[in-house]
């Protein structure tokens, strides 16, 4: 079972997915996160000050945002070919996949 089955369809976790998605689309940012997933299919994010550039825990890391492209104003989440996300939606349906996007907001 992947990280992306585990999660669950919890109010806390829908929360975490959209700050997550928040954080990622800002243009500057002078900290960096980590979405991540624990045993127990729980989301939450992690911050720390800008400079720290990897995550060392157990959990899962689903995706990170920051770094230092970011916290000079050119780092917010965009495509591969560079085209910034435009919502919250299009992030995270591309970071989740569009059914388990469906299946986790129920849209």
């Amino acid at each position: 079972m992947t990280a992306i089955d585990k999660i669950n369809a919890t109010q806390a976790n829908r929360k975490a997915l959209r700050e997550h998605a928040r954080e990622a689309m800002e243009d500057y940012s002078r900290v960096m996160t980590w979405l991540l997933i624990d045993d127990d299919g729980d989301l939450y994010e992690i911050t720390e000050p800008q400079g720290q550039s990897f995550y060392s825990g157990s959990d899962t890391v689903l995706a990170t945002t920051g770094d230092f492209y970011k916290a000079h104003g050119n780092g917010a989440a965009c495509d591969q070919n560079g085209t910034k996300y435009k919502t919250q939606r299009e992030y995270l349906s591309d970071l989740l996949g569009k059914t388990e996007y469906s299946r986790i907001f129920n849209k």
